[in-house]
């Protein structure tokens, strides 16, 4: 009997000892794991039955992909011939207010402007005080069709300079934050913090700079850029105003994507933006003035732009008084 307990003992002991060893060293035993059969796959349906989206395809993808073009080339030193690396390039739709790409080139001098929608664009580089030799006119535009590789354009930059500058309040003299800044509807800024902006590789001679800002009333300058000089403008901007109204097509049809804009004859300043889907636009950034804003609209067809007559109650002017005004 003693020795039926001892074996009954060292049985009980070393039932506890493999215990003991498969709590410390799990892996000795079975444990769950990527099993070697291939996953299954569920459907649509099965998706859309559980709750949760599907991700769009490959094939959605790609055909995105598809109706993107690009303007790719290389930026060059008009003398010696020798690429730039580091060099700004962007492209700019018409009537934007925006780049709608932009790019640095590489140590080749290369650039590439990618996820272009169909349409025309105006390529423009710069680097510092280097700007881009005059294009011949006719010649400014590149026309890029849905999904095209626009390959080859290349890019000479010689001498130019450097505009800075703030834009203020007129009244206060306080600094606009977030004020745009353009030059020749092909160059872009926004100001910072303490109203300031810079912009590089100003072409020289007389150029015209806008500022436009929230209620502010956009106002145009010209001021002189000397190669290799860096300019400074200040541009202050006072309270402005509001046209809207409809563009409609010959037939009485809302011109939809319709350009508008405004100016005054003595180029102070200049406000454009596009129809809605029923026709309808705003222009912001009116200055108050005593007399009549004149409000041009054109509809671009192929090369050609159709001039058509913006109106609200049927009148082609637009009288501002000192709060928003519509046209009427």
């Amino acid at each position: 009997m003693k020795t039926r307990a001892i074996l009954l003992g060292l049985v009980f002991l070393v039932i506890g000892a493999v215990g003991l060893l498969y709590l410390v060293f799990p892996s000795s035993g079975p444990r769950e794991g990527p099993s070697d059969a291939p996953p299954v796959s569920r459907s649509t349906d099965e998706r859309a039955a559980s709750g949760k989206a599907s991700d769009p395809g490959p094939a959605e993808e790609v055909s995105t992909a598809r109706d993107r073009g690009a303007i790719s080339g290389r930026v060059l030193l008009e003398s010696p011939r020798e690429p730039i690396a580091g060099a700004h390039v962007a492209a700019v739709g018409e009537d934007a207010t925006s780049y709608a790409a932009e790019a640095l080139t590489d140590g080749e001098g290369r650039y590439e402007l990618s996820g272009l929608a169909a349409g025309r664009y105006r390529v423009s580089a710069w680097r510092g005080h280097l700007t881009m030799r005059q294009i011949p006119r006719g010649c400014e535009w590149i026309d890029v069709a849905s999904g095209a590789r626009m390959e080859g354009i290349d890019l000479i930059l010689r001498a130019g300079g450097i505009l800075t500058g703030s834009v203020v309040d007129e009244l206060t003299g306080r600094p606009i934050a977030a004020a745009t800044v353009r030059v020749r509807q092909a160059r872009f800024a926004a100001t910072d913090a303490e109203g300031r902006f810079r912009l590089e590789g100003m072409r020289a001679g007389v150029v015209e700079v806008s500022a436009c800002a929230g209620r502010f009333a956009s106002r145009t300058l010209q001021v002189g850029i000397d190669p290799g000089a860096v300019s400074s403008i200040l541009i202050g901007l006072s309270p402005g105003g509001v046209i809207e109204g409809v563009v409609t097509m010959p037939t009485g049809e809302p011109a939809v994507g319709a350009g508008v804009s405004s100016w005054s004859l003595s180029r102070s300043f200049s406000v454009q933006t596009k129809t809605n889907g029923v026709g309808r636009y705003r222009l912001d950034g009116i200055p108050f003035f005593a007399g009549q804003a004149t409000v041009y609209a054109w509809l671009g067809v192929s090369r050609e732009r159709l001039h058509l007559r913006p109106f609200l109650h049927g009148r082609r002017g637009a009288h501002l008084a000192r709060s928003p005004a519509q046209t009427h």
